[in-house]
């Protein structure tokens, strides 16, 4: 995390599956942007290679967010492949109902 006079002003996350790290979310509060997600990103970056070798990290980045795409090409990250973003209400119910199992909300 990143802290500014004790209150917690922007996040980052990593997470290592098979030898590549996944970065992600980053979040930071609009009062602090100008730096503060190049050192959470500096940060994570550092820690997947000098504690855990890892050579390789991936994240995804939404295509409108400019900020945040310029920073990580800044970074050294590259646009390998897009992903499509499907979003709505589906108006149809696919799942069939079954004895076999129970979904219920938590």
């Amino acid at each position: 995390v990143a802290e500014c006079e004790g209150k917690v002003v922007g996040f980052n996350f990593i997470r290592y599956v098979d030898g590549v790290g996944g970065v992600g979310p980053i979040g930071v509060h609009p009062s602090s942007q100008g730096g503060v997600g190049r050192a959470l990103m500096q940060a994570v970056l550092d820690h997947a290679k000098e504690q855990h070798g890892i050579k390789t990290v991936r994240l995804l980045q939404e295509a409108y967010n400019r900020t945040s795409y310029s920073l990580y090409t800044k970074l050294g990250f590259e646009v390998k492949e897009q992903v499509a973003c499907v979003e709505g209400i589906p108006t149809k119910r696919f799942a069939p109902e079954s004895d076999q199992y129970t979904v219920r909300r938590m």
